[in-house]
């Protein structure tokens, strides 16, 4: 499936430097993610995990934060909205780096 463009996404609609970050980055997503049936053995659920939830874009990740923190898993709240990696890199670098080290 290849890529929206960067004008179509609420963070590039703000500033041209925001536009200018993200335009040259998406890359076509996996098509056989589509179409390759999963097969899950169990093994995941013993690996470790942690959860950034984004905070400010109507908190619609709040019911996947509560099942992260069911699971056990370090809840991290991030004050932006969902393109993280564009609004708050170095906030989202941080968090990533606490998660990593817990």
């Amino acid at each position: 499936m290849w890529p929206l463009r960067a004008t179509r996404f609420s963070v590039c609609q703000r500033t041209a430097r925001a536009r200018a970050r993200h335009s040259p980055r998406p890359t076509p997503h996996p098509w056989l993610t589509y179409t390759e049936p999963l097969r899950l053995t169990g093994k995941g659920d013993q690996v470790l995990g942690a959860f950034i939830e984004c905070t400010d874009w109507m908190r619609v990740f709040t019911p996947h934060a509560e099942r992260a923190a069911a699971r056990g898993w370090p809840v991290y709240e991030l004050a932006t909205g969902h393109e993280a990696m564009v609004t708050a890199p170095a906030e989202l670098a941080e968090l990533l780096l606490r998660a990593a080290a817990a």
